[in-house]
């Protein structure tokens, strides 16, 4: 949740400062950087394979419905996809030096999943307190940012501190049912609509 904010921050900055191009409406302006996105995340891919062959990341299947419109931000990208998402990100603003200031945050979330990834299934110490000196950096670097200022903020926090308890958050894992929220959900908004 938070990575998925941050980078649904980022993305969206980065489009409206026309980072991937400028057309004379708006909507074009949108369909002409999915398309350089869709293009610029796919070489992403591709190279990052080459440097890491033992990486797998989980690849976005990059469109409209990614990303919605000015008036309904979004990016629709799951779990492991938002990941790649952000190395992408970080490696746009490093080539093109777009606000250094926001490559600091965008780091240190993935040095949390790195130590997690690094990590056996109980964290060290070290391993502990570099995931809070990586989570520090990015509040004291995106404090005052309206768009990031979510539960899931502080719910982190207890997800890393617990972590001596419960393990590497890596190795976490859903209920087989959990998956049936999303019906239950659309099962429930049929029932009564004043109350959904």
């Amino acid at each position: 949740g938070v990575m998925l904010a941050f980078c649904r921050y980022l993305v969206w900055l980065m489009l409206t400062e026309h980072i991937w191009g400028r057309a004379s409406t708006v909507e074009e302006t949108l369909q002409i950087s999915i398309l350089a996105i869709r293009h610029e995340l796919s070489q992403f891919y591709k190279t990052r394979h080459q440097q890491y062959p033992d990486e797998f990341l989980t690849r976005v299947k990059f469109g409209k419905k990614s990303l919605g419109d000015h008036s309904n931000r979004k990016l629709a990208t799951k779990a492991a996809e938002t990941r790649g998402f952000l190395l992408f990100l970080i490696d746009k603003m490093s080539k093109i030096k777009f606000r250094n200031a926001l490559l600091v945050p965008a780091r240190a979330l993935e040095q949390i999943v790195g130590t997690w990834k690094t990590g056996g299934s109980m964290l060290s110490a070290l391993e502990t307190q570099t995931m809070f000196d990586a989570w520090n950096s990015f509040l004291m670097h995106t404090q005052g940012i309206d768009e990031l200022e979510l539960p899931k903020r502080h719910l982190f926090v207890h997800l890393l501190a617990r972590s001596d308890h419960f393990g590497n958050p890596r190795l976490y894992s859903n209920w087989l049912d959990e998956s049936l929220n999303r019906q239950l959900k659309l099962a429930c908004r049929t029932v009564s609509q004043s109350t959904f």
